[in-house]
């Protein structure tokens, strides 16, 4: 049975030699990239930082699924400790939420379930993620630290209160 696509045959006819097969299959057609500043992200241009940061921040959402699917011990007092499924499931929306031109950050078990989330600029800030309930702090560490707790979230977008704390890039 032959099955194809536009543009690639997915066959393989063990009758014939492969390279009889490779000459009789569709050319494939090259498609040049979109030009400089072409959107793809709502509101965002398809330059090559943001297709780096793009794919930066799918590997993040990739380690908050490890931490709660594979024990990890980073303390002697929390070990073998995994993120509730609650909280992977905030922490991978809230990562998709956030817009493409914030600092990128770094992210953390808290060993008690949730996640903390910090981006590390001029001043720091973190955002713990425990179910659906965001806590932050900005410029964590100083004495003009502001602390933002019990915030609900709803996944639908990122709290205004905790998006003004986060940094943008310059």
């Amino acid at each position: 049975m032959l099955r194809t696509t536009n543009a690639i045959d997915l066959s393989f006819t063990p009758s014939s030699t492969i390279d009889e097969d490779f000459q009789n299959r569709p050319r494939l057609r090259i498609v040049e990239p979109p030009p400089r500043g072409t959107p793809i992200f709502p509101g965002e241009a398809a330059t090559q930082d943001m297709l780096e940061r793009k794919n930066r921040r799918s590997d993040l959402i990739v380690l908050v699924q490890r931490f709660a699917t594979e024990d990890f011990g980073w303390s002697f007092e929390h070990e073998n400790t995994r993120l509730s499924h609650a909280t992977m499931n905030a922490a991978i929306q809230f990562l998709s939420l956030l817009p493409m031109n914030q600092v990128e950050p770094k992210i953390t078990p808290t060993g008690e379930g949730g996640l903390e989330v910090v981006w590390e600029r001029s001043e720091v800030t973190a955002v713990v993620i425990e179910g659906w309930t965001l806590h932050a702090v900005k410029a964590a560490g100083t004495p003009q630290a502001e602390y933002i707790h019990d915030i609900p979230f709803t996944g639908n977008e990122v709290p205004p209160e905790i998006l003004a704390a986060i940094p943008r890039l310059s």
